[in-house]
């Protein structure tokens, strides 16, 4: 039979999401002003140790004692490098890395956000020229530029499967038109999958696999939709209100 184990006890005052897990580590978000999640910081779970330590507090306005904005990214494991973002002040997010190993943590670039792991190193987003997004990688010392995206100001989230980008945003420029869109970069291509100006169709929370892009539509408790890669299908689930979600390499959950 299986059994839970207990990890960590909190607060009655906290509140914890889980962000990133491997066989080594578990990266968790805390919310200490009960479920607001206005004031936050960023925890490592060691399994084997099973010692657990606050490794970052998010940067909090100084008037307010809040978060500039709530952030949505997850941290990326990379062997024992964990990269993660952070609002440092209104409008400015940077990119950061923790060394497991020192605990020392370095700003490797302002201006950009939502880490995720590309063909074993991290990539990003950040901020370009006017309706524009750059993707880069960095392999600890060189930064190299994936694709441009053009885009306005909207919403944009990435994630990665293998060699496969999934990019969704929703200040999508298709042929000059803004536009709500899910895009994957593989190949070296950037191919459109969706692209809709409804602004009732909202795309977000894109997870995959390389196989299977799953992505919500329409608001915080949405409805799942699939993307077959391979067959160029796009499949809509039965299932409403689902809020987050996981792909590992046996399931979907």
């Amino acid at each position: 039979t299986k059994k839970y184990t207990k990890l960590l006890e909190l607060p009655l005052e906290s509140q914890a999401g889980l962000n990133t897990v491997d066989d080594n580590y578990l990266i968790w978000t805390e919310s200490m002003d009960d479920s607001n999640w206005y004031k936050t910081r960023l925890h490592i779970y060691d399994r084997k140790q099973k010692k657990d330590e606050v490794i970052y507090c998010h940067s909090t306005d100084p008037e307010t004692g809040m978060v500039y904005a709530w952030n949505w990214s997850k941290p990326v494991i990379i062997k024992d490098k964990i990269y993660f973002d952070d609002y440092t002040g209104p409008s400015k997010v940077d990119m950061f890395c923790y060394d497991i190993k020192s605990k020392e943590i370095k700003k490797i670039q302002e201006m950009a956000k939502w880490p995720t792991k590309y063909k074993g190193e991290v990539a990003w987003n950040e901020k370009g020229e006017e309706n524009q997004i750059f993707i880069r990688t960095f392999d600890g010392k060189q930064k190299s530029l994936i694709t441009t995206i053009d885009t306005d100001e909207g919403m944009f989230s990435l994630n990665t499967g293998g060699d496969t980008l999934v990019i969704i945003n929703n200040g999508l420029y298709v042929d000059k038109h803004d536009g709500n869109g899910l895009q994957v970069y593989r190949d070296e291509k950037v191919l459109p999958i969706i692209a809709t100006k409804k602004s009732s169709l909202y795309l977000e929370w894109p997870e995959t696999d390389g196989r299977i892009v799953i992505f919500g539509a329409c608001g915080i408790y949405q409805k799942p939709v699939f993307y077959d890669i391979k067959y160029d299908k796009i499949i809509e689930s039965a299932i409403n209100k689902i809020q987050t979600y996981l792909i590992n390499k046996y399931s979907l959950s």
